[in-house]
C-alpha cells in the first residue's frame, strides 16, 4: 500500500471517529438536559408536597415520611403525639396543622425552630394534653412570619401568656379565637388590648366570647384595620353595640352575628352597611357581606345557602 493510500485511509478513520465523538457528545448533552428537566420537575413536586399524617401512630413511618419529603411546605399532624424535634428536616415548612396535639411538654420543643411558618393551627389544645399548657404560647414568639393562627377551642391559656406573645406576631393577618377559653373561662373584653401590636390583622373570629359592646368599642380602637369580624354567639353584644362600634371600622367588608339578632339587625344594620345578608347552610349565624366579586366567590366556598329577602321599603308618598 502506498503512503498516499495509507494517508487517505487514516484520514477517513479520523473523520469517522470525529463523527462518532460528535454524536456521543450530542447524546450525552441531550441526556443531561433530560435529566436536569426531570430533576427540576421532581424538585417542584417535592417542594409543593403536602404531607398528611393526621392520627398516625407509627413513629417510624412518621419520621420516614418527613425525611422523604424534606422540601414539603405543608404538614398535617393532628391528633399525634410525636415530639416536634422530628420536624427539623423540614426547612421550608410554611403550614402546620397540629389540632388536638397529644404530646407532652418536652415534645413541643422544636416548634420555635420553624421560623418560616406562615400558618399554624392548634385547635382543641386543652388541659390534660400537656403538663403545663399555659407555657405553650411562648413557643409562638419566634414565629414572626406567622400570618394565620387558629386557636379554636383552646383552653386554659392565660391572659398573661397571650399578652406576652401576640405583640410579637406583627405579621399576623388572621386570628381564630372561636370558643377560645382563657384560664378555663370564656374570652372577655380584658383580652382585646393585647391585639394592639397586630397591625396587619384583618380577620378576627371571637365567637362564643363574653365580649360586650364595650369590647367592640375597644376592638374598633385597637385594630381599626379589621375587614372580617365574627361575633357569633357573643350573647352580651347588642345591635346598638354593632351599629355604634363595629360599623365604625372603615375597612369592614363582612361580619357575622348570631341569627337571633336577625329580626332586629336586618333592616337597621343594612341601612348603614350596604350589603346582602347571607344565611349559612347550618342556619345558626348570619353574615353581612358586601356585594363584591371576591365575596361572591367566598360565599360559594363557604356554602352560604341562600340570600335573605331584602328589607321592606316603605312606599313613597306623593307630595
Amino acid at each position: 500500500m502506498s503512503c498516499q493510500t495509507q494517508a487517505v485511509s487514516v484520514k477517513g478513520v479520523t473523520q469517522e471517529m470525529a463523527s462518532l465523538n460528535v454524536d456521543d457528545a450530542e447524546k450525552e448533552k441531550a441526556r443531561q438536559v433530560k435529566e436536569t428537566k426531570e430533576n427540576e420537575v421532581a424538585a417542584q413536586v417535592l417542594a409543593q408536597a403536602e404531607i398528611s399524617l393526621a392520627r398516625e401512630t407509627d413513629q417510624e413511618k412518621f419520621v420516614k415520611a418527613i425525611k422523604d419529603n424534606r422540601n414539603a411546605t405543608s404538614l398535617d399532624m393532628s391528633f399525634t403525639s410525636f415530639p416536634l424535634t422530628v420536624l427539623f428536616p423540614l426547612k421550608n415548612l410554611k403550614t402546620l396543622v397540629m389540632d388536638g396535639y397529644k404530646g407532652e411538654d418536652a415534645d413541643i420543643e422544636g416548634l420555635e425552630k420553624q421560623t418560616k411558618l406562615t400558618s399554624l393551627s392548634v385547635r382543641f389544645f386543652s388541659k390534660g394534653r400537656l403538663n403545663d399548657p399555659t407555657e405553650f404560647p411562648k413557643y409562638l414568639k419566634p414565629l414572626q412570619a406567622l400570618q394565620h393562627l387558629d386557636l379554636m377551642s383552646c383552653s386554659y391559656i392565660s391572659n398573661e401568656t397571650l399578652y406576652s406573645t401576640l405583640p410579637h406576631l406583627a405579621n399576623l393577618r388572621s386570628l381564630e379565637l372561636y370558643a377560645f377559653n382563657v384560664s378555663g373561662g370564656p374570652m372577655t373584653d380584658d383580652l382585646i388590648p393585647c391585639l394592639k401590636g397586630c397591625t396587619q390583622l384583618t380577620k378576627l373570629d371571637v365567637s362564643f366570647a363574653d365580649i360586650t359592646d364595650e369590647g367592640l368599642k375597644m376592638l374598633a380602637q385597637v385594630v381599626p384595620q379589621l375587614e372580617d369580624v365574627s361575633i357569633n354567639k357573643c350573647r352580651a353584644i347588642t345591635v346598638d353595640g354593632i351599629e355604634k362600634h363595629l360599623l365604625q371600622l372603615n375597612k369592614l367588608d363582612r361580619f357575622t352575628v348570631p341569627v337571633k339578632l336577625l329580626d332586629q339587625a336586618n333592616e337597621k344594620l343594612r341601612a348603614k352597611f350596604p350589603s346582602t345578608p347571607l344565611a349559612h347552610e347550618l342556619f345558626y349565624k348570619i353574615t353581612f357581606i358586601k356585594a363584591t366579586p371576591k365575596n361572591a366567590e367566598l360565599a360559594k366556598e363557604e356554602k352560604l345557602r341562600r340570600y335573605l329577602p331584602p328589607p321592606k321599603t316603605k312606599p313613597q308618598t306623593k307630595a
